[in-house]
């Protein structure tokens, strides 16, 4: 990838090259890997592909690796604060749902201006919470992506939000949710919204997909998702969980090279 400054080769191979590059917002830095198929010809399809809560883009390599081979470009990133182990900048303590929507706005259109890629062909591709900030973002500005791609999305975390802090006179500075802490703006960000309302604006094509037996995000949270997108196809995973073994996985990313194809005709 000739002429891309600040980009980094991590990586090349006979079907793949992976380059490193950070996107320098006002006091923040982003850290993210781009995935270019082998010998592609410019104005490739690209999905950027956002981790879930207290992750980092290790939770979504796996499905990068295999996207890749199927000829598209895949972008993988770490949020700001979005895990204990994450090459961003920033801290769990001081990340909510509408900080890691920054993140995703500020570097889906940092990748827009990559000669490489097709800025018409940018999908976006979110897991768990990072499927519920997909979600928000595409709903926020018309023609931001070609399409929309959500795997077991979080769409519970306002209403779980809401029962944490039931009751509460003043929400605590700092609590636990799955074994991390969080600040108190992780709550706030999120106690009156309505997830459906903020999501609907968006009315191009989406893809969700999700486990049957989710002890985290119950299937019927995508399924009302699906019912109330105009163009919106649910697969449903008979017994997976929150997270997809090998076999489950492949079936996943196999819809969502499919969605893909047929989004981009």
């Amino acid at each position: 990838m000739q002429g891309l400054a600040g980009f980094t080769c991590l990586e090349q191979s006979s079907d793949r090259s992976i380059y490193t590059f950070m996107v320098k917002p006002p006091g923040k830095q982003i850290y993210a890997r781009l995935y270019i198929p082998a010998g592609q010809t410019p104005a490739l399809p690209v999905v950027i592909l956002a981790h879930g809560f207290g992750g980092d883009l290790r939770q979504t390599v796996r499905s990068a690796e295999i996207l890749v081979t199927a000829g598209l470009a895949v972008c993988v990133f770490d949020f700001c604060g979005g895990g204990p182990h994450s090459h961003s900048s920033g801290r769990m303590q001081d990340m909510s749902v509408l900080t890691e929507l920054e993140d995703l706005q500020v570097l889906r259109d940092y990748v827009e201006q990559i000669p490489q890629l097709d800025p018409e062909q940018i999908f976006l591709m979110g897991e768990s919470q990072g499927g519920l900030v997909a979600a928000l973002a595409a709903a926020r500005r018309p023609r931001f992506c070609r399409g929309l791609i959500l795997i077991y999305p979080a769409l519970i975390i306002p209403d779980d939000a809401r029962q944490r802090c039931q009751g509460l006179l003043e929400l605590p500075s700092e609590s636990q949710v799955l074994g991390q802490t969080i600040g108190q703006r992780y709550n706030l960000d999120v106690l009156n919204m309505d997830v459906y309302q903020e999501i609907l604006p968006y009315q191009g094509p989406v893809l969700i997909v999700h486990g049957t037996a989710d002890p985290i995000v119950p299937i019927a949270y995508a399924q009302e998702a699906a019912r109330r997108y105009q163009q919106a196809r649910l697969v449903a995973l008979d017994g997976a969980g929150h997270g997809f073994s090998d076999a489950q996985l492949a079936e996943s990313l196999q819809a969502v090279s499919d969605f893909m194809t047929n989004a981009r005709i």
